[in-house]
């Protein structure tokens, strides 16, 4: 239905945003080593 397409796509959002921020943070930390 609607509100399972909704989540669905909320959830991948927010795991694509976990997934860049903690690819982020781990650039930063083996460029500054």
């Amino acid at each position: 239905g609607t509100s399972f397409r909704s989540t669905y796509f909320l959830a991948l959002s927010f795991a694509l945003e976990s997934l860049c921020r903690y690819v982020y943070v781990y650039r930063s930390i083996c460029l500054f080593k």
